[in-house]
């Protein structure tokens, strides 16, 4: 893995919570592009309007924040944090159900399962144009920075 922090001026080492919030940004884009990545193979993810955070980062109040305000999207904290496990368990589950396809997958999921949310966050309009420039600066330093790694 390979990792860089770009911006950093010389008074910034005295405010450790910048990078702290450089490193959920940082997170949050790697979220954003890979959902990106999905909804280009899959259309009807372009009508997305909320994600569900889960895990331990999901207990982390500013991250829930910074998440809702970069997609534009509410957030939904689940009642189990650990629904990453429960998903697995689900997909499983299917699995031995015998069921096939994306659409089956998903209709014998909302049938079975909607997990309890516990709150949400929704997301600021003011901050989108920010976050769609930081963003784009962040795709294109990973891609100055890291194009070499990809083709190797």
């Amino acid at each position: 893995a390979t990792a860089s922090i770009l911006g950093l001026k010389s008074g910034d080492f005295a405010k450790p919570g910048k990078l702290y919030r450089a490193a959920l940004e940082a997170a949050t884009f790697s979220i954003m592009d890979g959902l990106n990545s999905l909804k280009y193979f899959d259309p009807n993810l372009q009508n997305a309007d909320q994600i569900r955070l889960v895990g331990g980062g999901s207990k982390n109040v500013l991250w829930r924040k910074i998440v809702a305000d970069a997609f534009q999207m509410q957030v939904a904290i689940p009642t189990e944090a650990e629904s990453a496990a429960l998903g697995a368990a689900i997909q499983a589950a299917a699995t031995v159900a015998s069921i096939s396809g994306t659409d089956e997958l998903a209709s014998w999921v909302l049938q079975h399962h909607d997990a309890p949310v516990a709150s949400f966050v929704d997301p600021e309009p003011q901050f989108k144009s920010t976050y769609e420039d930081a963003f784009q600066r962040f795709k294109r330093a990973g891609h100055l920075l890291f194009a070499n790694d990809l083709e190797n």
